[in-house]
């Protein structure tokens, strides 16, 4: 007897985007929780893999604040956007949208 799917039972339909959206959100709030993994991620993940622009943004920031061997926390990301306000305008507020998301 043969269990094997037949045709195309392994092939998987690409993810919504509000799937992936939700995916992005769940690996910041981790990489939020657990600094020590942001390097982990980082030889993995770059933001391009993000789709998701704010995602991208906050995921380069933790990134760059880890290398620096900074907190990568809520209020390092805050202090950095103040520094770099052409580059990241909004990320105060968007980091506090994420936050807001994941309740």
């Amino acid at each position: 007897m043969n269990i094997m799917p037949q045709g195309d039972a392994f092939s998987n339909p690409a993810p919504a985007a509000n799937d992936l959206v939700s995916v992005e959100q769940n690996l910041l709030s981790v990489l939020l929780a657990h600094p020590d993994k942001i390097q982990e991620a980082a030889a993995k993940i770059t933001p391009g893999d993000l789709q998701n622009d704010f995602h991208k943004a906050v995921f380069s920031a933790l990134v760059d604040l880890s290398e620096r061997n900074r907190n990568p926390s809520v209020e390092a990301l805050v202090a950095r956007s103040e520094e770099h306000t052409s580059e990241l305008q909004s990320l105060r507020h968007l980091v506090c949208r994420l936050l807001l998301e994941k309740k």
